[in-house]
């Protein structure tokens, strides 16, 4: 893993080191930027044309605003990465280290594996750029959160080594969307924020260790510190206690917000579906703890479903 990312570091420098990474992003951004503004521009033509009684009766933005957008992303994506890939190998040719790298004491996996990296990082640069053009249309609070969720997303692969349970760092990660939101909508963070975004890290601790209790063999050997490896024969025991401590959290958040009976039998539910993960993961084996890792995700829908059946329905034209 060392060799890996050693060479996905080299390959990452040389990028910047030259205009390259700087042509693919400017482009990238500029290319994804007059979509964006195209699709946006036709939306907001639509919407002021459906407020007048001329246009369509209702417009859905994920399917005539995200949709075409993340295809046209797509398409991008086709030609700018083959591009960013192939000079990967072809630099190296031009430059004479082809044969230096081939000789070093790395496997040709590991040569393939840490270039794929350094380009992986690129792209991924070029799309944190396009989505903070995105964050810049919210307000302020919005907009300084989103350094803070930047900062714990980019801190996450490398608590792999230095923390004992990544996982948790992983959980503030996926669920800081949630503060932003709040931020987005309404310029501050309610206890109900707080209260969901620790649920979500309860909930994300449990179901990512049920996947590091897959890998825990694989994760030893490489030296990759998880949740499975600290915990040790206490991990079946943390993953249940995170499913209930998130259970009671999402509860009491229910019971502040005044939330109507089916929030509540879907959280009922969702307990059900613990248990029976809990039946799948007890003797640790990897087939039954990556089927409760896969079936986590019915944990969500019936959370969800009972998030929206006790929310009464508005209708925009009432």
């Amino acid at each position: 893993m060392r060799n890996v990312m050693a060479i996905a570091d080299r390959e990452l420098r040389s990028y910047f080191a030259s205009p390259i990474a700087y042509v693919v992003i400017g482009f990238f951004a500029l290319v994804f930027g007059v979509m964006y503004a195209s699709i946006m521009s036709w939306f907001v033509t639509q919407g002021m044309q459906m407020g007048m009684g001329m246009g369509p009766q209702n417009l859905n933005v994920n399917q005539q605003l995200i949709r075409p957008l993340m295809l046209n992303l797509a398409v991008i994506s086709l030609f700018l990465l083959p591009a960013i890939t192939m000079r990967s190998y072809s630099e190296e040719k031009r430059s004479g280290t082809i044969e230096l790298l081939l000789t070093s004491p790395v496997t040709d996996v590991q040569i393939i594996m840490g270039k794929f990296l350094g380009a992986i990082a690129l792209w991924a640069a070029a799309l944190a750029l396009c989505a903070f053009g995105l964050v810049l249309f919210l307000n302020r609070f919005a907009i300084a959160l989103s350094f803070v969720a930047l900062a714990i997303a980019a801190a996450y692969p490398f608590t792999k080594r230095v923390f004992p349970v990544p996982q948790a760092v992983l959980g503030i990660a996926f669920g800081f969307g949630i503060p932003m939101a709040y931020a987005a909508v309404q310029e501050r963070l309610p206890l109900e924020c707080w209260l969901l975004l620790a649920a979500n890290v309860c909930y994300s601790f449990a179901y990512d260790t049920e996947y590091a209790m897959v890998d825990r063999d694989d994760d030893a050997k490489l030296g990759i510190r998880t949740s499975a490896l600290t915990l040790g024969r206490w991990d079946v025991a943390a993953v249940m206690a995170s499913y209930v401590l998130m259970l009671m959290i999402l509860t009491f958040t229910g019971i502040y917000l005044d939330l109507a009976w089916p929030y509540h039998a879907g959280l009922g539910v969702a307990g059900a579906m613990m248990l029976y993960h809990w039946l799948l993961i007890r003797d640790r084996g990897r087939e039954g703890c990556f089927r409760a890792f896969r079936h986590n995700n019915w944990v969500g829908v019936v959370i969800f479903a009972g998030i929206v059946a006790s929310t009464p329905l508005r209708l925009p034209w009432r």
